[in-house]
């Protein structure tokens, strides 16, 4: 009994063409219909070759039998006749995978135009047995001899594989005129807290070291010792006016540190006045804050070659009555 053709179970998907076809219709010709696979692309065997050995540290090779995870770091070596690729362009190709998941050069450790180092992954989850690539700057091209390594997944199953390289550049949602802004903000926030820092610590340090000095001598005695020397100099008609001003305004500012613990020999005359109005606000009288204000504007006014000794008296006269007045609201006049 004979069997029907068509369930044979190993006929084969071609079958020799009828009496009198068409010379072109070989034997083992594909039967229409009848999907075929596409040819795998491969490397262009006529292209220079590199022989390049892939490194885990632990093995090392141009087949790695060591299964590789995702993402996974390997080493690649390579070595061939001399190409002179641009180390800035230099990339792997890989026929039929135009993401370059199955291998993908990370970072040019070494160039030369015969060889080179490299960092590479793989994206590329399974068998990869006798893989072709190619190594191409754009212009200069060079095939790799097969590499042979297995790679399983370290992501859930499902989620597609991509690659993450190197980290940057990165992509900003918010336009740059706003992290300029950001920065700018932060630098200042960081500039004024570090100001702030050190002015508290300097403030610190001087009524330490003002509390130290108060323990063995009086502010307001040794300036009024002071005026008192200027006084007898001028009635006797010694000493250079203008010294004696210059003098007077070191002295007076000296005071004015030790007695209201505010930095006012490192202060210019507005600075001084806005830390003094500022801190003793309250506890000086406000006709003491007038007449302190007048009194450093003339000290200012007074430091020229034509200072007569007069001037120099009536300076001498007002800081008396002022550093009383002074020691009187804050000084060892109030305690």
């Amino acid at each position: 009994m004979s069997e029907t053709p068509g369930r044979q179970p190993n006929q084969a998907l071609t079958q020799p063409p009828p009496a009198g076809a068409p010379p072109g219709e070989a034997q083992g010709a594909p039967l229409p219909g009848v999907p075929q696979a596409p040819p795998k692309p491969q490397v262009n065997m006529n292209l220079p070759a590199w022989g390049c050995d892939l490194s885990t540290g632990a093995e090392t090779g141009r087949a790695i039998n060591n299964q590789l995870t995702v993402g996974q770091v390997l080493t690649m070596k390579c070595a061939g006749p001399e190409i002179g690729f641009d180390p800035l362009k230099i990339k792997l190709v890989v026929p039929g995978d135009p993401k370059g998941y199955a291998l993908k050069i990370l970072r040019v450790k070494a160039l030369q135009p015969s060889g080179g180092e490299f960092d590479v992954t793989t994206y590329a989850v399974g068998e990869h047995r006798d893989a072709q690539f190619v190594l191409t700057d754009g212009a200069k091209e060079a095939r790799v001899e097969p590499l042979s390594y297995n790679v399983r997944s370290v992501i859930p199953q499902g989620q597609p594989p991509e690659p993450f390289g190197p980290f940057g550049p990165w992509q900003m949602s918010w336009p740059l005129w706003w992290w300029l802004v950001l920065i700018g903000a932060i630098i200042l926030l960081g500039l004024f807290i570090w100001r702030r820092g050190r002015k508290i610590a300097k403030q610190r340090k001087l009524r330490l070291e003002v509390e130290e000095y108060c323990k063995r001598h009086f502010p307001f005695d040794e300036f009024q010792r002071e005026l008192r020397q200027m006084d007898r100099k001028l009635e006797r008609g010694q000493g250079n006016p203008r010294e004696m001003v210059q003098a007077m305004s070191q002295s007076f500012r000296l005071f004015l540190m030790r007695t209201l613990v505010i930095p006012a020999p490192e202060l210019g005359d507005r600075a001084l006045r806005r830390e003094v109005w500022k801190r003793y606000k309250t506890k000086l009288k406000k006709e003491t804050h007038q007449d302190l204000t007048k009194f450093i504007t003339e000290l200012r006014r007074a430091d020229r070659p034509d200072i007569q000794a007069a001037d120099v008296a009536q300076l001498v006269d007002w800081a008396q009555k002022l550093s009383e007045s002074i020691d009187e609201s804050v000084g060892k006049g109030a305690a």
